[in-house]
């Protein structure tokens, strides 16, 4: 079971998708490293599902909302992609 909660959210699940805890996990596990749009998906999508790049926006949206105040922690690098920077 994968399950991801926030202390100062009183360790309330997030309930984030399958596919955010695999974009959240990956970042965490390789923090402060720049990953691009292509290389986000290369590492966390499944074999052999097709999606979009620009569908990695409305993921990290979605991954931001949920997190709330540590949404900052997803840190986007204009032209280049994103990071993992917790505060």
């Amino acid at each position: 079971r994968q399950r991801v909660s926030l202390a100062d959210a009183g360790d309330k699940d997030l309930g984030l998708t399958p596919f955010e805890f695999r974009i959240l996990h990956f970042l965490a596990t390789n923090r402060g490293r720049i990953f691009s749009k292509a290389e986000l998906l290369k590492e966390t999508l499944e074999a052999n599902v097709h999606v979009n790049e620009d569908n990695i926006y409305t993921h990290i949206s979605s991954l931001r909302r949920k997190l709330g105040e540590s949404a900052t922690a997803v840190e986007s690098i204009p032209r280049q992609g994103y990071r993992f920077k917790p505060a």
